[in-house]
């Protein structure tokens, strides 16, 4: 249940802030940060994580779906909805929505409506534009109560790096660390995006501590 709620964190870091750099880190093997991680966090698709321990599976689908335009901040903001469904062994286990508000240009957070249960202060990090293979930096941190006490909270920060993936792609890596009081020590996991250098995201992989396993990771957009 750990694992679910660290990939839980990486699906509430989706809200963020993202500033475009003109100039790239170095001029060598170039691919889009901004722009792929843009779409993760507005466009429309189906994202499934499935998760072996022990002889159970536990699978986590989120369905995000841009919708219509309303006032925040005085500014004009479109919704995007993440529906998150949580099966054990095939069966429900849980679920949450989470509705967050978007302005663009640059493409900005506003959070989300007052109606939301969780209290979730996260602070974002600017992206370059593009980047070359083996850079990295830093990209969210993310403060939320814990799973079992509103009282204590846990802190996911974010880093995203690149790494080649085949002659024209790259993998654009999220890499999250969760820290909780009750947990011995913190936990770690990476999601990966496949990316072509003109930004589009074609295949994902997730890699998490042992003894957990990863049995399936797919994002479908629509």
């Amino acid at each position: 249940m750990r694992i679910l709620g660290l990939c839980c964190a990486v699906v509430l870091l989706a809200g963020t802030t993202i500033q475009g750099h003109t100039k790239p880190l170095n001029d060598s093997e170039q691919y889009p940060i901004a722009a792929p991680l843009s779409q993760l966090i507005t466009g429309n698709f189906v994202k499934t994580i499935a998760l072996s321990n022990e002889g159970m599976i536990s699978k986590i689908t989120t369905t995000q779906t841009r919708k219509g335009q309303v006032k925040v901040d005085n500014k004009t903001a479109f919704t995007v909805v993440n529906d998150n469904v949580i099966t054990l062994n095939s069966k429900p286990l849980t679920s949450a929505t989470l509705t967050r508000y978007y302005s663009l240009d640059p493409l900005t957070s506003h959070g989300s409506p007052d109606q939301e249960a969780l209290d979730i202060d996260i602070t974002f990090s600017a992206l370059p534009t593009t980047a070359a293979i083996g850079d990295s930096g830093e990209f969210a941190k993310s403060v939320m109560p814990t799973e079992y006490d509103n009282d204590l909270t846990q802190t996911a920060i974010q880093t995203w790096s690149l790494k080649q993936a085949t002659d024209n792609t790259a993998w654009l890596c999220l890499h999250t660390t969760l820290t909780e009081p009750s947990l011995p020590e913190d936990v770690a996991a990476d999601e990966c995006y496949q990316v072509t250098r003109s930004g589009a995201i074609v295949d994902m992989k997730i890699t998490v501590p042992p003894p957990i396993q990863v049995q399936l990771a797919t994002i479908n957009f629509s």
